[in-house]
């Protein structure tokens, strides 16, 4: 067994995801901190709501689709994202750290939103299917949690073979 991690750990992709996930760890705790400050600390989604009092078409619409969880949830996600690639050009994927910067980090933003619709579309439909499960406080921490481990495999893999393709 102990010959077969190796194996796996000698592997370029292997080692790649590991940095990769250590990287998007620290991404993380960046996005669920910043997630959690405009929610709990600074009640963004209070405030949107109150500033769409006088509508009450909107106010509804935001009330129903959790606006300003969303709103947190993309804006700590854009600050993740500009922390994930800095730290992926120089360290994980290093061998195209010579490529052009600017089409690099175009195109590693063009994944993570891909990851970033990913990522609210599961948060939006799991956020009403565990508020019954865990309440309306957890709820979408929850579904953050789970929208993150699905959206971890696509930016890999999308940035792999092609942001950071040599």
């Amino acid at each position: 067994m102990t010959g077969t991690l190796q194996s796996l750990a000698g592997r370029r992709t292997v080692r790649q995801f590991a940095k990769f996930c250590i990287v998007g760890a620290g991404s993380t705790v960046i996005d669920f901190g910043v997630f959690a400050l405009l929610d709990r600390v600074a009640h963004l989604p209070d405030h949107l709501l109150a500033l769409l009092a006088g509508h009450p078409a909107w106010h509804a619409l935001a009330e129903r689709i959790h606006a300003g969880i969303l709103l947190a949830a993309a804006l700590s996600f854009t600050l993740a994202v500009t922390n994930g690639y800095y730290w992926n050009r120089r360290w994980t994927f290093s061998g195209g750290a010579g490529a052009n910067g600017s089409r690099q980090y175009a195109q590693f933003v063009l994944v993570n939103i891909i990851g970033l619709l990913l990522n609210l579309a599961i948060i939006a439909v799991a956020v009403h299917l565990f508020a019954s499960l865990v309440g309306k406080i957890l709820a979408p921490y929850v579904a953050k949690v789970l929208a993150t481990g699905v959206v971890v495999f696509w930016n890999f893999f999308a940035n792999k073979h092609w942001t950071f393709r040599k």
